[in-house]
Protein backbone atom coordinates (compact mmCIF):
# COMPACT_ATOMS: atom_id res chain seq x y z
CA UNK A 1 0.00 0.00 0.00
CA UNK A 2 1.39 3.37 -1.00
CA UNK A 3 0.80 6.45 1.04
CA UNK A 4 0.89 9.91 -0.37
CA UNK A 5 3.73 11.78 1.18
CA UNK A 6 2.89 15.17 2.60
CA UNK A 7 5.19 18.12 1.94
CA UNK A 8 7.91 18.35 4.53
CA UNK A 9 7.20 20.71 7.42
CA UNK A 10 10.61 22.28 6.90
CA UNK A 11 9.58 23.49 3.42
CA UNK A 12 6.54 25.22 4.91
CA UNK A 13 8.69 26.78 7.64
CA UNK A 14 11.10 28.19 5.07
CA UNK A 15 8.45 29.36 2.60
CA UNK A 16 6.23 31.12 5.15
CA UNK A 17 8.54 34.14 5.68
CA UNK A 18 8.93 34.48 1.91
CA UNK A 19 5.15 34.50 1.47
CA UNK A 20 4.79 37.15 4.20
CA UNK A 21 7.44 39.34 2.56
CA UNK A 22 5.75 39.06 -0.83
CA UNK A 23 2.33 39.88 0.62
CA UNK A 24 3.76 42.82 2.61
CA UNK A 25 5.43 44.14 -0.52
CA UNK A 26 2.21 43.85 -2.54
CA UNK A 27 0.27 45.72 0.15
CA UNK A 28 2.96 48.39 0.42
CA UNK A 29 3.02 49.04 -3.32
CA UNK A 30 -0.78 49.05 -3.57
CA UNK A 31 -0.96 51.54 -0.67
CA UNK A 32 1.61 53.74 -2.41
CA UNK A 33 -0.45 53.74 -5.61
CA UNK A 34 -3.58 54.69 -3.65
CA UNK A 35 -1.78 57.62 -2.02
CA UNK A 36 -1.99 56.29 1.55
CA UNK A 37 1.75 56.48 2.11
CA UNK A 38 2.36 59.84 0.44
CA UNK A 39 -0.28 61.72 2.45
CA UNK A 40 1.38 60.60 5.69
CA UNK A 41 4.82 61.38 4.25
CA UNK A 42 3.94 64.98 3.50
CA UNK A 43 2.82 65.48 7.09
CA UNK A 44 6.05 63.97 8.42
CA UNK A 45 8.26 65.78 5.91
CA UNK A 46 7.08 69.20 7.10
CA UNK A 47 7.90 68.38 10.72
CA UNK A 48 11.17 69.05 12.53
CA UNK A 49 12.23 66.40 15.03
CA UNK A 50 14.02 67.29 18.25
CA UNK A 51 15.02 63.97 19.79
CA UNK A 52 17.62 65.47 22.21
CA UNK A 53 19.86 62.37 22.12
CA UNK A 54 22.41 63.71 24.60
CA UNK A 55 19.83 64.20 27.37
CA UNK A 56 19.28 60.48 27.97
CA UNK A 57 19.93 58.84 31.33
CA UNK A 58 19.15 55.28 30.14
CA UNK A 59 21.91 52.71 30.59
CA UNK A 60 20.34 49.37 29.57
CA UNK A 61 22.71 47.28 27.47
CA UNK A 62 22.15 44.35 25.10
CA UNK A 63 24.40 42.04 27.10
CA UNK A 64 22.27 42.71 30.21
CA UNK A 65 18.79 42.48 28.69
CA UNK A 66 18.79 41.40 25.03
CA UNK A 67 15.00 40.89 24.98
CA UNK A 68 14.48 44.67 25.08
CA UNK A 69 15.16 44.67 21.33
CA UNK A 70 11.65 43.23 20.88
CA UNK A 71 10.27 46.47 22.34
CA UNK A 72 12.27 48.38 19.72
CA UNK A 73 10.74 46.27 16.94
CA UNK A 74 7.22 46.82 18.33
CA UNK A 75 7.71 50.56 18.71
CA UNK A 76 9.31 50.81 15.27
CA UNK A 77 6.28 49.09 13.78
CA UNK A 78 3.96 51.55 15.56
CA UNK A 79 5.75 54.58 14.10
CA UNK A 80 5.81 53.10 10.60
CA UNK A 81 9.14 51.33 10.13
CA UNK A 82 8.76 48.21 7.99
CA UNK A 83 10.83 45.15 8.97
CA UNK A 84 11.66 42.37 6.56
CA UNK A 85 13.41 39.13 7.41
CA UNK A 86 15.53 38.32 4.38
CA UNK A 87 18.81 38.98 2.65
CA UNK A 88 20.17 42.45 3.53
CA UNK A 89 21.06 44.65 0.57
CA UNK A 90 24.70 45.03 1.59
CA UNK A 91 26.87 41.95 1.05
CA UNK A 92 28.29 40.46 4.22
CA UNK A 93 25.92 42.37 6.53
CA UNK A 94 23.26 40.93 8.83
CA UNK A 95 21.05 44.00 8.62
CA UNK A 96 20.36 47.14 6.62
CA UNK A 97 18.15 50.20 6.87
CA UNK A 98 16.92 51.65 3.60
CA UNK A 99 15.92 55.28 4.16
CA UNK A 100 13.39 56.96 1.89
CA UNK A 101 13.12 60.68 1.31
CA UNK A 102 10.12 62.01 3.20
CA UNK A 103 9.09 58.80 4.92
CA UNK A 104 10.41 56.11 7.20
CA UNK A 105 12.25 53.27 5.56
CA UNK A 106 12.69 49.51 5.73
CA UNK A 107 14.87 47.47 8.07
CA UNK A 108 16.02 44.16 6.61
CA UNK A 109 17.32 41.57 9.08
CA UNK A 110 19.13 38.37 8.17
CA UNK A 111 17.31 35.15 9.11
CA UNK A 112 20.57 33.44 10.05
CA UNK A 113 20.78 32.12 13.61
CA UNK A 114 22.60 34.36 16.11
CA UNK A 115 22.82 34.85 19.85
CA UNK A 116 20.21 36.99 21.60
CA UNK A 117 22.87 39.60 22.39
CA UNK A 118 24.03 39.76 18.75
CA UNK A 119 20.40 40.01 17.55
CA UNK A 120 19.78 42.82 20.05
CA UNK A 121 22.86 44.73 18.86
CA UNK A 122 21.82 44.25 15.23
CA UNK A 123 18.31 45.60 15.85
CA UNK A 124 19.66 48.46 17.96
CA UNK A 125 22.20 49.31 15.22
CA UNK A 126 19.57 49.46 12.47
CA UNK A 127 17.23 51.54 14.61
CA UNK A 128 20.04 53.99 15.33
CA UNK A 129 19.97 54.50 11.54
CA UNK A 130 16.19 55.04 11.77
CA UNK A 131 16.84 57.70 14.43
CA UNK A 132 19.56 59.29 12.26
CA UNK A 133 17.01 59.44 9.43
CA UNK A 134 14.50 61.14 11.75
CA UNK A 135 17.28 63.45 12.97
CA UNK A 136 17.66 64.65 9.36
CA UNK A 137 13.86 65.18 9.17
CA UNK A 138 13.55 62.23 6.77
CA UNK A 139 15.58 64.09 4.15
CA UNK A 140 18.78 62.06 4.56
CA UNK A 141 20.85 60.75 7.44
CA UNK A 142 22.37 62.91 10.19
CA UNK A 143 24.37 61.61 13.17
CA UNK A 144 22.67 61.97 16.54
CA UNK A 145 25.74 63.59 18.06
CA UNK A 146 26.72 60.75 20.37
CA UNK A 147 30.48 60.59 20.98
CA UNK A 148 32.53 58.55 18.53
CA UNK A 149 36.27 57.98 18.53
CA UNK A 150 38.56 58.93 15.68
CA UNK A 151 39.54 55.26 15.49
CA UNK A 152 35.88 54.24 14.96
CA UNK A 153 35.40 56.99 12.40
CA UNK A 154 38.45 55.83 10.44
CA UNK A 155 37.48 52.17 10.74
CA UNK A 156 33.84 52.52 9.63
CA UNK A 157 34.41 55.33 7.15
CA UNK A 158 31.48 57.59 8.10
CA UNK A 159 30.11 59.27 11.20
CA UNK A 160 26.75 57.56 10.63
CA UNK A 161 28.21 54.04 10.73
CA UNK A 162 30.76 54.84 13.44
CA UNK A 163 27.96 56.18 15.66
CA UNK A 164 25.72 53.16 15.03
CA UNK A 165 28.50 50.63 15.71
CA UNK A 166 29.83 52.53 18.73
CA UNK A 167 26.42 52.72 20.44
CA UNK A 168 24.59 49.58 19.26
CA UNK A 169 24.95 47.95 22.68
CA UNK A 170 23.08 50.89 24.31
CA UNK A 171 19.68 49.49 23.48
CA UNK A 172 17.77 51.39 26.16
CA UNK A 173 18.94 54.77 24.75
CA UNK A 174 17.59 53.71 21.36
CA UNK A 175 14.25 52.75 22.93
CA UNK A 176 13.96 56.11 24.75
CA UNK A 177 14.63 58.03 21.52
CA UNK A 178 12.10 55.94 19.58
CA UNK A 179 9.52 56.78 22.26
CA UNK A 180 10.32 60.48 21.81
CA UNK A 181 9.94 60.11 18.06
CA UNK A 182 6.58 58.38 18.52
CA UNK A 183 5.32 61.25 20.67
CA UNK A 184 6.50 63.82 18.13
CA UNK A 185 4.92 61.91 15.25
CA UNK A 186 1.54 62.05 17.04
CA UNK A 187 1.67 65.84 17.48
Amino acid sequence: MHRKSSPPKKALFISLPIIIIILSGCRYFSDTKRGKISSVSNTILNRSFNLRPNEIQANGRCHENPEISNKILDLGHKIGVKVIIGKPQLAGKDGTYKAFYGRLGVVTLSPRPMSLQRRCELISHEYIHVLQHLNANLKGMKPLGWPISKKALNHYGSAIEAEAYSHQNGVEKVLVLLNRAKIQLKQ
